[in-house]
């Protein structure tokens, strides 16, 4: 009000005009900027990330205390879930630790207040491979069958498995591939014909909200 009386008793003169906008600058809500990094961006299943925020003013001035709100989508949701409230440190920043059981985009964000306007941080992506455990003998008569089996987590049905072997220096397919059932379990089975050290190993499929794995290499001795 008092720019405006200073603008109108000055009749628009410009030095009146500027103190207007100079008035409505210094009442003005603060702009916050937010920013949102990881350690990493794919992790492990079960392996936590580390989340970093900051939240700063125009003028890189860190903001203590602001409440801030953690949330997150998984892939296919259209909503955002906050699963964390808490607030920025005497620097600015915010970290925690983050485990998460399927790939998921994060991001943080702040309330407006009278004082400063609210913010939020951009849409990042962490990517979550999947277990895989893998059981199979050390060993197998010549022309028997030959059956693997283990587990992927987290529990998925559907994902797809698949059997390699090493051959003339490439890895190759080895076998029908098969899926996993509602427990998160597969079964395979391959028949050799010769007697000789055979090299596998099992590929888990990717899915949306799952990143792939492969096994480690194993030998069975064919006898």
């Amino acid at each position: 009000m008092a720019g405006l009386a200073a603008w109108t008793l000055g009749w628009e003169d410009l030095a009146a005009s500027e103190a207007v906008r100079t008035v409505g600058r210094a009442i003005a809500p603060d702009q916050v900027v937010s920013t949102l990094t990881f350690d990493t961006n794919e992790i492990a299943y079960g392996i936590p990330v580390n989340l970093k925020g900051v939240f700063q003013l125009q003028d890189k001035q860190p903001i203590s205390g602001l409440p801030v709100h953690l949330e997150i989508r998984t892939v296919g949701e259209a909503s955002w879930r906050e699963i964390l409230q808490t607030a920025t440190g005497p620097d600015g920043t915010v970290i925690a630790p983050l485990t998460l059981g399927n790939s998921t985009f994060v991001r943080l964000r702040s309330d407006a207040s009278w004082e400063r306007l609210g913010s939020q941080s951009s849409e990042l992506q962490v990517f979550v491979k999947g277990k895989l455990s893998v059981n199979a003998p050390t060993s197998s008569p010549v022309g028997s069958q030959i059956l693997i089996h283990g587990t992927v987590q987290p529990k998925r049905t559907g994902v797809e498995i698949s059997l390699e072997r090493f051959v003339s220096g490439a890895w190759k397919p080895s076998g029908a591939k098969t899926q996993t059932d509602i427990s998160g379990g597969y079964s395979l089975s391959v028949t050799e014909t010769t007697r000789t050290p055979a090299r596998y190993r099992v590929i888990m499929g990717n899915d949306e909200k799952i990143a792939g794995q492969v096994g480690a290499v194993f030998t069975i001795v064919i006898y």
